[in-house]
């Protein structure tokens, strides 16, 4: 009975020790499979912040494009006119002025007088009130607004 006593203490003994062995190789293991996860990670994260500046850029150039393409065609535009004829001094002031307006959605009167240095307050105001007559534009005197049409759905509210 000793024997098998021993035997099975000894067995207990190689047993702990192959334990511990496997405890601490697993140990180093996994302290090197988070040393790596940590760099992935740095490096994801490094990769994302140069998408985002990328990002960032192609944003910025894409709009710039946008507006350098809508200037060059209200250039065109303004300087051709309606059916391929040169708008008149008078018309070429209203379209500019048109153009601010819609630009700006609201301005008033001293705002286009700080966008036009060649026209002055009373040839501007009386444009506007042209506009409004026409019924392009709301215009109380100083706030000028781009007129908004009734849709549908305003119709059936009435």
């Amino acid at each position: 009975m000793d024997t098998i006593s021993i035997f099975v203490n000894v067995t207990s003994i190689v047993l702990a020790v192959v334990s511990l062995v496997l405890s601490l190789y697993f140990f180093n293991v996994s302290q090197k499979t988070n040393k790596e996860s940590e760099k992935i990670a740095a490096d994801i994260k490094n990769t994302t912040v140069k998408l985002e500046q990328l990002f960032d850029k192609l944003y910025s150039d894409t709009f710039s494009m946008l507006k350098n393409q809508s200037d060059a065609m209200q250039k065109h535009l303004f300087s051709v006119g309606t059916m391929g004829n040169k708008p008149t001094p008078q018309e070429d002031e209203e379209l500019l002025i048109i153009a601010k307006i819609v630009q700006y959605r609201k301005i008033t009167v001293d705002g286009l007088c700080k966008q036009f240095t060649n026209l002055d307050h009373a040839k501007i105001e009386s444009i506007v009130i042209a506009l409004k007559n026409k019924g392009n534009v709301d215009f109380d005197g100083d706030l000028i607004s781009i007129k908004q049409g009734e849709t549908k759905s305003d119709q059936s509210d009435l």
